[in-house]
């Protein structure tokens, strides 16, 4: 399962995922934390836009820090099906408890999936949602 070329597919449909803010996570040095004691003083460098430069360090190394962007969300996941050039109409639809089932009809044909919407996070989704959802959007 190619889980982070879905990933950058759902990212790229919806940039704010990738938005240096709240609620997203960064890698600054060897650990991935929350943004907020390094956003002062940062800004996004010009030839890498996840990449930013902290002026401020101590030993003014110039250090990096990757923006991993915040949990792709069910909402992200539809925002990618809706701009992707799939080669035939669909129909999105929800039913279950909590809207838990969400289905793609086309020709009569029906392809579900399941969303665990109490814990709304692709990464903590089923392995069969997730290749679902690379099979519909990843080319």
């Amino acid at each position: 399962m190619n889980i982070d070329k879905l990933k950058k597919v759902i990212q790229e449909a919806n940039p704010e995922i990738m938005e240096l803010n709240e609620g997203c996570e960064v890698i600054y040095g060897d650990e991935i934390s929350d943004p907020s004691p390094v956003l002062l003083g940062m800004y996004k460098m010009s030839f890498d836009e996840t990449k930013v430069f902290n002026p401020y360090n101590k030993d003014d190394s110039g250090y990096l820090i990757e923006i991993l962007g915040r949990p792709i969300r069910l909402a992200d996941v539809l925002i990618a099906i809706e701009k992707a050039n799939l080669e035939y109409p669909i129909s999105i639809y929800a039913s279950g408890e909590c809207y838990r089932s969400f289905g793609f009809e086309h020709d009569g044909k029906e392809r579900l999936f399941d969303w665990n919407s109490k814990d709304n996070n692709l990464d903590n989704q089923s392995d069969e949602c997730k290749e679902f959802l690379i099979k519909l959007l990843v080319k």
